[in-house]
């Protein structure tokens, strides 16, 4: 999850042909190995494998020592059932790692699995560096290249997945485990998705920057990750949980300091309320008195962790125990919701500084795909209706007669149409402005050359 600073809208799918799952399928190991058997191995002490299993409540992992890991990835993309007959459709195989290096050198399991797979005829690389957020930036890329080659039948391979046979490779210091899994998926340019929609910002510029155009709100740069548009106030997404709100912190005292009366609003779930940065952005909001809101959507669960088995006390205690005004409303009714934030900005405005408001929602949803594959029973079915119930489009709807709901309606199609017209006919980037906008003086850096002292020569 991300943290978005000024304001985050998620809209409904709007019908757009843009990158899309296929197929989703995963492979977890059934062998389970204990903590305590692998602490030796890891140089464990006896308190950090306690650390493990109390705090962190992981006593074990799964592990599979009999499977190599290009056999791991292949149990992964046997799981696609598809996989075989659409062969010749697939262009691209992407392979998703979280760590720079998965296998000792010269061994190259993504080449093997290709061939394997019989999918010689695809373009294979790897793609990382991105933690954990690896595999969703390999979709992202899927789809670009997809929609590049221009062909509507054409599939990307995507698979992820990775043994961990070193220390560094097999243990995050005092926090978790790797352990062993692989997952794949089939990427098309050609089925529906969800669209982001910011507070102001012209639909046709929002759907030409998930398409990757020159026209879009970040001239294709942000993406679907993470789009902004200054020209509204909507400076976007952090890549990590809870960091959105020092941004919003800095942005309210800039606005303040220009004597402006506009109000920054930070948005977070509730799997952020214990990030050390977002109590820190409280305490400098509250010592400043800038002016803005900080907006928990807490939907009882962080992926799958329930909020009472992660949040010690109320979610609007911790922003209380800085001197801010919190307050928890119900955030399945949007007029509810609207007064809320109507009075926090008010009150922002009037120089009383910040103002803390969580909305106990619901996520009718997944967090991610991989729940629909693996069927996490993290939450039943009975619960997950109740809240449907009171779904708030259906609840707003009923608010509004039924003639100006057609009219609301008729005009929205007009507008999606719109977009996706203005959307495709936007230029794509070229690649000779890769480095522009790095820096906001305007400077273009050079091209890099490999510096060596004279007269020594580069190993081989």
């Amino acid at each position: 999850m991300t943290d978005t600073v000024i304001a985050r809208f998620e809209g409904d799918g709007s019908g757009v042909a843009v990158t899309a799952l296929a197929e989703v399928a995963a492979y977890v190991p059934a062998q389970r190995v204990t903590i305590e058997s692998l602490a030796p191995e890891l140089e464990l002490t006896p308190m950090q494998v306690k650390v493990f299993q109390r705090y962190h409540g992981l006593s074990e992992v799964s592990r599979d020592p009999d499977r190599s890991l290009l056999d791991l990835l292949t149990c992964g993309t046997d799981r696609l059932s598809n996989l075989r007959s659409q062969r010749q459709r697939i262009r691209y195989v992407l392979y998703a790692r979280s760590m720079p290096v998965v296998a000792p050198f010269p061994l190259n399991p993504l080449h093997e699995l290709s061939a394997r797979l019989g999918l010689g005829h695809a373009v294979a690389f790897t793609v990382t560096h991105q933690a954990c957020a690896t595999s969703l930036q390999a979709i992202h890329l899927a789809g670009q290249l997809l929609a590049a080659d221009g062909d509507p039948d054409a599939l990307a391979l995507v698979v992820a997945g990775e043994k961990a046979y070193t220390r560094v490779a097999q243990i995050v210091p005092e926090t978790s485990f790797f352990a062993e899994a692989s997952a794949a998926c089939l990427v098309s340019h050609g089925g529906p998705r969800d669209r982001l929609l910011a507070k102001g910002s012209e639909p046709g510029r929002l759907l030409a920057e998930l398409a990757g155009r020159t026209n879009g709100v970040a001239r294709g740069r942000g993406g679907s990750f993470h789009p902004s548009d200054f020209t509204v106030g909507v400076f976007g997404s952090s890549g990590s949980v809870g960091h959105g709100a020092p941004l919003a912190t800095g942005a309210a005292w800039a606005l303040a300091r220009a004597g402006s009366d506009r109000v920054a609003v930070s948005v977070f779930g509730d799997g952020a309320v214990n990030q050390g940065a977002l109590l820190e952005s409280f305490n400098l909001a509250a010592l400043w008195r800038v002016p803005v809101v900080f907006i928990c959507e807490n939907n009882l669960y962080a992926t799958t962790l329930p909020v009472g088995a992660a949040v010690a006390g109320s979610i609007t205690g911790r922003a209380e125990a800085f001197g801010i005004p919190a307050e928890s409303v119900d955030g399945m009714d949007p007029e509810l919701v609207y007064a809320a934030v109507a009075r926090a900005v008010a009150r922002a405005r009037a120089g009383q500084g910040p103002t803390f408001l969580e909305f106990r929602t619901y996520r009718f949803h997944g967090h991610h795909t991989f729940e629909i594959t693996t069927r996490l029973r993290y939450r039943d079915q009975a619960e997950v209706a109740a809240w449907q119930a009171r779904d708030p489009l259906a609840l707003q709807a009923g608010r509004v007669a039924q003639a100006l709901r057609d009219e609301i309606d008729a005009g929205v199609e007009a507008t999606l149409d719109s977009a996706v017209r203005f959307a495709l006919a936007g230029p794509k980037p070229d690649p000779a402005d890769a480095r522009e906008y790095l820096y906001a003086s305007g400077l273009r850096t050079r091209l890099g050359v490999a510096a060596r002292p004279a007269g020594k020569t580069v190993p081989r």
